[in-house]
């Protein structure tokens, strides 16, 4: 009985691992005004994957993220958004459906992705983290992500 869980017990892990946020999301340092940010997906800002489930023919259908994946907004040296004069939080929203924002007020602090929202089974979307309240100077980041099928 003890060996037939030790299989299940290490794909946990295995997919755990997956979901890891990397080190620039793992230390919290306040938001403060003016400086340049980065959005991270899953720990990444550019090669960024979105896990969904979809059984069957995925191509055209939607469905919702998988649990345990995680936002962040991390700040940088140059480059990505840009907060701008008047910015308190970076609004993070998925394109492919803006009816959740996950609010930042904070760098190097997680937020689940919304499982609420609608996304496709397959193929490419956007993330924009958005500086709010907008200014004249601020400038959104946005992440370019690939959701992933894990039931194909």
């Amino acid at each position: 009985m003890h060996r037939a869980a030790r299989p299940s017990c290490l794909s946990l892990i295995l997919v755990a691992s997956v979901f890891a946020p990397s080190a620039a999301a793992q230390t919290p340092e306040p938001r403060a005004p003016h400086p340049p940010f980065v959005g991270l997906v899953n720990g990444h800002h550019e090669g960024a994957e979105v896990y969904v489930a979809c059984p069957g023919p995925a191509r055209g259908q939607t469905t919702h993220p998988l649990q345990h994946q995680t936002l962040a907004v991390a700040p940088i040296a140059a480059g990505g958004g840009f907060t701008g004069e008047a910015a308190t939080r970076v609004v993070a929203r998925f394109l492919d459906d803006k009816s959740v924002g996950v609010v930042f007020t904070t760098y190097g602090t997680t937020q689940p992705v919304p499982t609420s929202i609608t996304v496709p089974c397959e193929g490419k979307g956007v993330v924009r983290f958005a500086p709010r309240p907008r200014s004249s100077t601020s400038t959104p980041d946005f992440v370019g992500v690939t959701y992933v099928n894990v039931a194909a």
